[in-house]
């Protein structure tokens, strides 16, 4: 666990969507951050984006406490762009790394409510990832009301009924909802800030986690 997390400096990276952000944190004050549609594929977006925050901020990367990114669910190819990032990143400088759930991150880049949620990713294929939240009073984190899964196209309006929808504007399951008179909500804030908040949030009460893949589908 770490001393001072007041302190503690965290760079997130996110590239499981069709987005790719970076956030800086520093305890729980978000420093910078950044989204951007890539024209060419993550990997060629998303290190000009860290070098440039780190620029504008005046901070090498050896000054980092954590490098976290996330794991999943999302693209195969960005979730394994993001990883090798943060691995390759923080190894020469023995940083530690942290693996987020790309729905918990979401989730947190909605913003904090007494409100049920319903977490959708579109996982092409006519499925989409779905994970169900709640907030409880006096936590910091929302719960998990029902693990991640995939979801027809066909069955979302069902699996979501109840639940406050959040899905991104950039994916066809925005549509699918709106089309269906559902109004889904969208994180206010580039995903990567979800993922410096949860990585700040967990080294604070001691929880470590890997940075590993979540596939909850075989890869392509």
């Amino acid at each position: 666990m770490v001393e001072d997390n007041n302190h503690l400096l965290i760079l997130a990276l996110d590239c499981a969507t069709p987005l790719t952000s970076v956030a800086i944190s520093e305890g729980e004050k978000i420093i910078a951050s950044e989204v951007k549609k890539p024209k060419v594929g993550h990997s060629e977006t998303l290190m000009p984006m860290i070098d440039a925050m780190l620029k504008t901020e005046g901070l090498n990367i050896s000054r980092f406490n954590i490098i976290a990114s996330t794991v999943g669910p999302g693209t195969f190819t960005g979730i394994r762009v993001g990883i090798a990032t943060a691995q390759g990143l923080s190894i020469p400088h023995n940083i530690k790394t942290m693996g987020i759930r790309t729905t918990l991150a979401i989730m947190l880049s909605v913003g904090r409510s007494e409100q049920h949620y319903a977490v959708v990713i579109d996982a092409r294929r006519g499925m989409a990832y779905v994970e169900w939240f709640k907030w409880v009073k006096g936590r910091e984190l929302p719960q998990t009301e029902k693990d991640i899964r995939l979801v027809k196209y066909e069955d979302l309006t069902k699996a979501v009924n109840g639940y406050t929808a959040v899905a991104l504007r950039e994916q066809d399951t925005y549509k699918l909802l709106e089309d269906e008179s559902i109004k889904p909500t969208s994180p206010r804030e580039p995903i990567a800030v979800g993922v410096a908040i949860c990585s700040n949030l967990y080294s604070r009460i001691g929880v470590d986690t890997q940075l590993k893949p979540l596939y909850i589908r075989k890869p392509d």
